[in-house]
């Protein structure tokens, strides 16, 4: 299960370009591990459906402070798409 937030968060990239810690809620958090995901095209739906874009650019993240999230790069911003429990 997860939850949906859709908000903007500060993000810290690495050397690669990929999210290396970001600030959510006033609160740092470091990306322990992470990776870049696609979603699959029996999914776009309801991608759609929810709002959101199926072909950005998303990272699923595990970070120090044990929350598991996907990151979303919108535009010029990153979002903290949804919160996994």
């Amino acid at each position: 299960m997860c939850k949906l937030y859709k908000q903007p968060v500060e993000v810290n990239p690495g050397p690669d370009g990929q999210p290396f810690s970001f600030r959510w809620k006033n609160k740092w958090y470091l990306i322990e591990r992470g990776y870049p995901y696609q979603i699959s095209p029996r999914d776009w739906q309801w991608y759609r459906n929810m709002g959101l874009d199926p072909y950005r650019d998303r990272y699923r993240c595990y970070t120090d402070g044990n929350l598991d999230c996907d990151l979303v790069q919108e535009r010029d911003q990153w979002l903290l798409e949804r919160v996994w429990d």
